[in-house]
C-alpha cells in the first residue's frame, strides 16, 4: 500500500515536515519523504496518522488519521518457471498479474 501527502501546501509556501505513524507496527511502515509504504497482509481496518508542520514553527501543525478498509487480501498469481529458491538475502523481480488490483507494482523480501 502507497500513501502520499505529497501534494500537501502551506498558504504561505512555508516549508513542510510530514511525518506518518503506523498505529499497527507489524505492517512494516516505512515513510521515504512524504510517501508511506505499508503492507496490509490480512483483512481488516487499517489507521495511520499524517501530522504536517511548518519547518520554521513545528507548534503550527495539522493531523489526519486515515482510516483504511482492506476488503481482499490480494492474489497475485506468479508463472511456476518463475520460482526459486531464496537463502539469505536476495533480490528478485517478480512479474505477474494481481486479480484484485487495478494496477500491480511489488517487491518482497525473505521471510515477508
Amino acid at each position: 500500500m502507497l500513501l502520499d501527502a505529497g501534494a500537501s501546501a502551506d498558504p504561505e509556501d512555508d516549508a513542510m515536515v510530514i511525518a506518518w505513524t503506523c498505529k499497527d507496527q507489524r505492517l512494516g511502515c516505512e515513510q521515504q519523504g512524504a510517501k508511506l509504504t505499508f503492507v496490509a497482509a490480512s483483512v481488516g481496518t487499517v489507521e495511520v496518522d499524517l501530522k504536517v508542520s511548518k519547518l520554521i514553527d513545528p507548534s503550527q501543525s495539522q493531523g489526519q488519521t486515515v482510516t483504511i478498509e482492506v476488503i481482499a487480501s490480494p492474489k497475485v498469481t506468479v508463472d511456476e518457471s518463475r520460482i526459486l529458491k531464496m537463502e539469505g538475502q536476495t533480490t528478485i523481480a517478480l512479474e505477474g498479474t494481481c486479480a484484485s488490483c487495478t494496477e500491480w507494482n511489488g517487491s518482497r523480501s525473505p521471510g515477508q
